[in-house]
């Protein structure tokens, strides 16, 4: 049984597989935390890709003019989003998709927080202790593998500028039947394992 156990929960590693990293801020030494985490490296094409990029100041000053970036495969579609500071909604300015902005053949989505215009109404600001979490859904109808490439946040705050820089992420996409198949193949060696680990009318 135990063993069972130990194929099981294996299996459920492989296919719930949650990415998560923390991003590298510039300049260095300040204690601002940027995460950006995604639900599963591998998708169906029934399914939804969940990212979800959380920025905690951990510092004695606000941060002013923020926004965030994504660049996205074409073929990938956020359907929704929601933007919290410390649990409340906020309101934000929402750009995108747009089409070889940054790089050929990819999208890119922007989320202002701040607009640096001072004659402009959205001023939100990320103050000491306070967290701001974006999280965003996608689906992708065509199977493959993929690369997100890179995303950004970018802010003012003690009269420096920061950004932060991140590494590739890797994702595949899969038809939905294929999935299936899998799922039922994995099924099948884990009941087929646990037969055999039952005890027969000889062995008691």
């Amino acid at each position: 049984m135990k063993e069972t156990a130990v194929y099981f929960i294996i299996t459920l590693v492989i296919w719930a597989a949650i990415g998560s990293a923390q991003e590298t801020l510039y300049p260095e030494g300040y204690n601002i935390v940027s995460n950006y985490m995604i639900s599963s490296n591998d998708i169906s094409t029934e399914d939804t890709l969940t990212i979800t990029r959380t920025i905690k100041n951990n510092e004695t000053f606000t941060l002013h003019n923020l926004y965030l970036t994504d660049n996205l495969p074409q073929e990938f579609e956020i359907t929704s989003y929601s933007l919290n500071l410390n649990g409340e909604p906020i309101t934000n300015y929402f750009s995108g998709p747009l089409f070889n902005q940054v790089i050929p053949n990819y999208i890119t989505y922007r989320w202002v927080i701040d607009d640096p215009n001072p004659n402009d109404e959205l001023n939100h600001f990320v103050d000491p202790d306070d967290s701001l979490e974006l999280t965003y859904r996608i689906i992708c109808q065509t199977n493959g593998d993929y690369t997100l490439p890179f995303h950004t946040l970018c802010f003012y705050g003690n009269l420096t500028g920061f950004f932060t820089t991140s590494d590739s992420i890797n994702i595949s996409v899969f038809e939905d039947n294929l999935f299936g198949f899998i799922t039922g193949v994995v099924t099948t060696c884990l009941f087929r394992r646990f037969r055999q680990s039952i005890p027969s009318e000889a062995d008691r």
